[in-house]
């Protein structure tokens, strides 16, 4: 029975042969994939305790589990881009109550919380990271913390 391929279209570009992923089994049990970039690489939250970024690279299909910024105790990857650049979401408890803060991998051993690189509003802070274009335009969240209301940003990259 032949393969199916997957093609991927781009204006001005055409068409391009996407690589195989893996399938379902091959993901160990205990990881939540939960990005994909076109040449395979996998993004997501490994199911340790507390739960932790990773990396699933699709040339060798080994998996890093990704830094936490300082006071960080839990974190998640949502999306991956074409430059490896990762966005997601880590936090910390204060006095009880969670802090999430947005962050961003440019590479998979260098973190940043994107709060450093914006400014905000006294009460507010980036807190998640859901997806990210090839550019590096971040889409996130920003939220009051005298409301708990989050509502959406785009990030553009400078």
């Amino acid at each position: 029975m032949p393969v199916p391929l997957r093609f991927e279209w781009r204006v001005g570009r055409g068409a391009n042969v996407l690589p195989t992923l893996l399938s379902v089994s091959e993901i160990p049990l205990g990881y939540r994939a939960i990005g994909v970039n076109a040449i395979g690489d996998i993004v997501g939250t490994a199911a340790t305790s507390p739960a932790r970024p990773f990396l699933l690279a699709s040339t060798d299909l080994s998996i890093q589990l990704l830094p936490l910024i300082s006071k960080a105790t839990w974190g998640d990857a949502s999306a991956i881009n074409e430059l490896g650049e990762i966005v997601g979401t880590q936090g910390y408890l204060v006095r009880g109550q969670s802090v999430a803060r947005a962050v961003l991998w440019r590479t998979p051993s260098s973190v940043v919380d994107l709060n450093s690189l914006v400014s905000l509003g006294k009460s507010e802070s980036l807190s998640i990271a859901w997806d990210l274009n090839d550019a590096g335009d971040i889409i996130a969240g920003i939220e009051n913390s005298s409301t708990s209301v989050i509502r959406g940003c785009i990030l553009v990259k400078q």
